[in-house]
């Protein structure tokens, strides 16, 4: 009677299975919209944005306060606070070889010298013509100009005060690495024109390589101070990543040579095939832009096998995401409740 038994409760079960899955049920993953894929569901480390948070800690070292320099403009107040006027009012530029020029004063060396220590000395040296001074300083710090290419976040054109514009400041700009960023650095400046080699008085282009790989864990001798002008080179590498998840054989990330374009098809084939409780209807590649940005597209993996709908190609970055339907995670839990050491085995 036990045998006639557990057949009869598994044709039970086969037939609400069967009911549950003509009624197309789904994950409430799969019918959230818009989907959005937090990193606990996709179980991955989003690299490019855990580089950022490092390469913004990085640059954040350093002084709190910001020295003056060539190219800032000042707006210099002396008032005479005994006779709620202003004395006298100045608008200088720092030269390039860091003075102003103060007509009461002479010229004045400021490069590399906090706002509050200039204040501070006007105060000193303009006792000579008011008792007591009340001096203020409002400086508009200078910018560079870079251009920043490559596999970084947001490629192009960036204006940066001059305080902020190291190797590592450009990169935080630029949102960041992608993850096709290769090991190096390289920056393109303009020297200075060298007649002995051209007679034209052309400049002289500067090629600077540095190991990205030191620099981004924490080397900052290699975080050199860029020029208006520069140009902030990160090549890809030789590999890119793919991130293969969900009800795959073998989830994880996958390493691809830069030049081999994969589609999802091929995808699935690497990460061994897809789980029994995979659904074919439900497969979403999921492409980061930048940092910040994500577009999901869902895709049915019955249609592309049957040619009615194309595979698609993945970028460099993407995710592959593969859900379960409710349908088929119920046949697979059935199928292990019917062999849980009870002698008897019954394919489903």
């Amino acid at each position: 009677m036990k045998p006639v038994f557990l057949r009869v409760l598994v044709v039970s079960f086969v037939l609400t299975a069967l009911a549950v899955a003509g009624t197309g049920c789904v994950s409430p993953l799969a019918r959230r919209r818009p989907i959005i894929f937090k990193e606990e569901e996709l179980q991955v480390e989003r690299e490019p944005d855990q580089l950022l948070m490092n390469l913004t800690a990085l640059r954040s070292r350093g002084p709190g306060t910001h020295s003056l320099g060539p190219g800032d403009f000042l707006v210099i107040n002396v008032l005479n606070p005994s006779a709620e006027e202003t004395r006298y009012k100045y608008e200088l530029r720092v030269s390039p070889t860091g003075h102003i020029m103060v007509p009461q004063l002479g010229e004045l060396y400021v490069d590399g010298m906090p706002v509050s220590a200039l204040e501070a000395k006007l105060t000193s040296d303009f006792k000579k013509y008011i008792r007591s001074p009340y001096v203020t300083v409002i400086p508009t710090y200078a910018t560079r100009n870079l251009m920043v290419m490559g596999a970084v976040g947001r490629a192009g054109p960036y204006e940066v005060p001059r305080f902020r514009s190291t190797v590592l400041d450009a990169l935080v700009e630029a949102g960041g690495l992608r993850d096709t960023a290769g090991d190096k650095l390289i920056v393109i400046r303009a020297g200075a024109a060298d007649p002995t080699s051209n007679p034209d008085g052309e400049a002289q282009l500067r090629v600077l390589e540095m190991d990205l790989d030191r620099l981004c864990s924490g080397d900052t001798s290699l975080n050199l101070e860029l020029n208006d002008g520069d140009i902030v080179i990160v090549p890809p590498g030789p590999r890119h990543h793919l991130y293969i998840q969900g009800h795959v054989r073998n989830p994880k990330r996958y390493d691809v040579d830069r030049d081999e374009q994969v589609s999802v098809m091929q995808a699935i084939a690497m990460a061994g095939g897809l789980t029994f409780q995979a659904s074919k209807r439900h497969t979403y590649v999921v492409r980061h832009f930048g940092t910040e940005a994500e577009e999901s597209t869902r895709i049915h993996l019955g249609k592309i096998a049957a040619g009615k709908q194309p595979d698609i190609l993945l970028n460099p970055g993407d995710s592959l995401i593969m859900e379960s339907s409710l349908a088929r995670q119920f046949l697979y839990y059935l199928r292990g409740i019917l062999t849980l050491g009870v002698g008897y085995s019954y394919a489903l």
